[in-house]
């Protein structure tokens, strides 16, 4: 018989690496497998009660029931401070443009640092703005976005139109903040004489859904661990006549 040249045998045995592979492989598996198995064993008891197992079902329907309802909560919670805060620097903005439209008609500086500075003293507001038709800066108290960013946002530019500008800063004491402006369009008789700001920390929207969420992680927490004492409890009350009949047929067997 006669021996297969070296590139043949070669080819075969590359061939059949990958057989070889699978079987190491499915070999190491079924080790891990049956080692993990044997140290379950040692651990888990034989037998689970039934009150057990219905008290970890009744737990885990309440705490998944509670989760989702904890995220819808802590969502729709995040949506509403959101619009709030959006809402809120609108109003201030549009009733800073109301009392800004006669000192901009004549281009008063005077009187429009008088309105900004009475707004700028509120612990909330960090920064206010008159700006002109143009989108050039008239008078700015505390933190205003540069000019690209107001550019960006379409300030100055075209028909006047409300904007809510996010942007961040990064110089001074107060640099990597992120920070929210409202502009709000100056108008008289439908033409758009200049543009009214004021800028909010966004911080504050942070903090707020980080409260919201926090008190909605407790509420959860508690309400499941109420749970699984309810769970618990019927649990035992649910399985004690089935508990009582198997009592009852082991004493029959024993005599």
């Amino acid at each position: 018989m006669k021996s297969l040249p070296l590139t043949q045998r070669a080819h075969a045995w590359r061939s059949q690496l990958p057989q070889w592979w699978r079987r190491v492989r499915d070999f190491r598996l079924a080790s891990v497998r049956e080692r993990l198995r044997c140290c379950l064993n040692d651990y888990l008891p034989q037998h689970v009660p039934i009150a057990v197992k219905l008290g970890a079902t009744f737990t885990l329907l309440i705490s998944g029931g509670m989760i989702l309802i904890g995220l819808l909560v802590g969502t729709n919670q995040s949506q509403l401070l959101e619009k709030q805060m959006e809402q809120f620097g609108a109003t201030l903005t549009h009733q800073l443009a109301e009392s800004s439209r006669e000192p901009l008609l004549a281009v008063d500086r005077l009187g429009l640092e008088l309105v900004l500075n009475s707004l700028a003293k509120q612990p909330d507001v960090l920064g206010t703005a008159a700006l002109s038709e143009e989108g050039a800066l008239l008078v700015s108290t505390g933190l205003v976005p540069p000019l690209n960013v107001l550019r960006s946002n379409g300030v100055g530019i075209g028909a006047g139109h409300a904007a809510d500008i996010d942007w961040k800063i990064y110089e001074g004491p107060r640099a990597g903040t992120r920070l929210i402006s409202f502009v709000q369009p100056v108008k008289y008789e439908d033409l758009t004489v200049g543009y009214t700001l004021i800028t909010f920390d966004q911080s504050l929207m942070g903090e707020a859904h980080r409260d919201t969420i926090t008190t909605v992680i407790v509420t959860i927490l508690l309400m499941i661990l109420i749970g699984i004492a309810v769970s618990v409890v019927l649990a035992r009350r649910l399985t004690r006549p089935i508990d009582d009949l198997m009592e009852m047929s082991r004493e029959i067997q024993l005599g």
